[in-house]
């Protein structure tokens, strides 16, 4: 869920409103657009998992929780974006901490892209597909083409010219159904959940 979603959901949800109204969180821009634009916001009802094999989730490199816990979860989340208990200053310091940590990292992956042998033009796609990344942890060709409204061809290739630079790591040697890895991105995340503080 982007930071826009939980502006609306911090701004349009009733307290305490349980887990029906997440689902307007989503919806801007190009998500509408996206393959799976149709089950974007519904809670899932099936186990999923990011890499490893189309069967089981043995080898992913990460398992959310099961479906019958995601209510639940979203109940927390609803109640912790409307919990005034913590101080404003505080939440935005929290918030100001987060952006600085993602933009430290979009960096990285600008001079991974720059310095990488043959890097990109200044208007190739690879350059379009960094300047959402951060919205996409794990990303698809369809994803890319969605969100920069880039040609598939280019999209596949600025997609190898990021995997060369270290700016995307492949989740499956399959050839269907692909997808990657932003650098780093899943670690601030993960680390989030923890409840670790980003540093820059």
């Amino acid at each position: 869920m982007h930071l826009h979603s939980l502006v609306k959901l911090r701004t349009r949800i009733p307290r305490h409103d349980g887990v029906a109204a997440p689902a307007d969180g989503h919806g801007g821009g190009a998500e509408r657009h996206a393959p799976n634009a149709a089950v974007a916001g519904v809670i899932r009802t099936q186990q999923n998992w990011i890499g490893g094999n189309d069967h089981n989730p043995c080898g992913a490199d990460f398992v959310p929780p099961p479906p019958e816990e995601v209510p639940r979860l979203l109940v927390d989340l609803c109640e912790a974006i409307n919990d005034d208990r913590l101080p404003p200053l505080v939440q935005a310091a929290l918030v100001h901490a987060y952006v600085v940590a993602v933009r430290t990292l979009q960096e990285r992956w600008r001079t991974l892209l720059g310095t990488s042998p043959g890097a990109p033009r200044r208007d190739a796609a690879a350059w379009a597909i960094l300047e959402v990344l951060s919205a996409h942890p794990v990303l698809t060709a369809p994803a890319a083409t969605a969100a920069t409204q880039r040609a598939t061809r280019s999209i596949y290739d600025a997609i190898e010219q990021l995997v060369a630079a270290g700016v995307l790591i492949p989740l499956s040697a399959s050839r269907r159904n692909r997808a990657w890895e932003a650098t780093g991105l899943l670690d601030l995340i993960g680390g989030l959940e923890s409840g670790v503080m980003p540093t820059s």
